[in-house]
């Protein structure tokens, strides 16, 4: 049994459900078993991102604002108890994970190609090519943070409680269509009053480990069954606007989405 772990920026990537999925998967597997892999790993990729996040062109401004939202990040969930904190890339080497660093996805493929994994999971927000998706027999498994197929797209947990629909965490298999790949597994995230966004969207991750883990266990055992997609049955969102953005953060604070759980 062999695993890819896909990720991105290994330089800031210190999210600490990244580290929990891995220790979840050393638990079931021995560490030579396993590959991480960053698709995006350049220092051109970095400052790329520097500028469409923050409108900066300074990576090491990037740097620093990653390490404080690392560390202000919270404990929401009891499996990060035992998790620790730092670079994905580092604890994995330390666990004995093989790091793969690689600029182009060419490379990426050239590599999956001669591991031969028996499946991917992706955790990288990266596109992933038509070439890289049928490497794998299980294929590339990846987290939506949103119910499929109603809410494709991006922005999807602002359009979720905009639109006032549950919040769910979509465990799907990566297909050549955006977000229209076989849905493997469906988790509820809790919304409570007073949570922002960022709070969500740290549950989302949270909640994404734990159900690709899951699935991981699933398929194993052979239990796992896939449901395909109809395109009709849903509809592709895209990045929020500043106003409805603002109505989402109010909705949020004023406790005016339906599907708020108490505590």
């Amino acid at each position: 049994m062999r695993v890819m772990v896909l990720s991105s920026y290994p330089y800031v990537d210190s999210h600490p459900h990244k580290i929990l999925f891995l220790k979840l998967l050393l638990e079931r597997l021995e560490a030579p078993q396993i590959a991480l892999c960053y698709v995006q790993s350049s220092l051109r990729h970095h400052i790329q991102r520097a500028r469409q996040q923050f409108q900066i062109a300074d990576a090491l401004k990037l740097f620093k604002i990653f390490r404080q939202q690392s560390a202000q990040q919270p404990e929401l969930e009891t499996e990060l108890r035992d998790v620790p904190r730092g670079k994905v890339m580092t604890i994995a080497r330390r666990w004995g994970i093989a790091v793969h660093l690689f600029s182009k996805m060419e490379q990426l493929r050239h590599f999956a190609e001669d591991f031969d994994p028996d499946i991917i999971h992706n955790f990288s927000g990266a596109f992933i090519p038509r070439s890289l998706l049928k490497i794998a027999p299980a294929g590339v498994v990846s987290g939506h943070y949103g119910e499929l197929p109603a809410l494709r797209g991006g922005d999807t947990i602002r359009w979720t409680i905009f639109l006032d629909y549950p919040m769910i965490l979509t465990v799907m298999r990566l297909a050549p269509e955006l977000d229209m790949g076989d849905i493997l597994l469906k988790r509820r995230v809790p919304v409570y009053r007073g949570d922002t966004i960022a709070l969500l969207r740290f549950r989302c991750q949270i909640t994404n480990a734990l159900a690709q883990i899951e699935t991981f266990d699933r398929w194993q055992a052979g239990t796992l069954i896939p449901v395909p997609q109809r395109k009709e049955d849903g509809s592709t969102f895209y990045r929020m606007g500043r106003y409805l953005r603002s109505l989402v953060d109010q909705r949020l604070q004023m406790g005016q989405y339906s599907h708020l759980e108490v505590r």
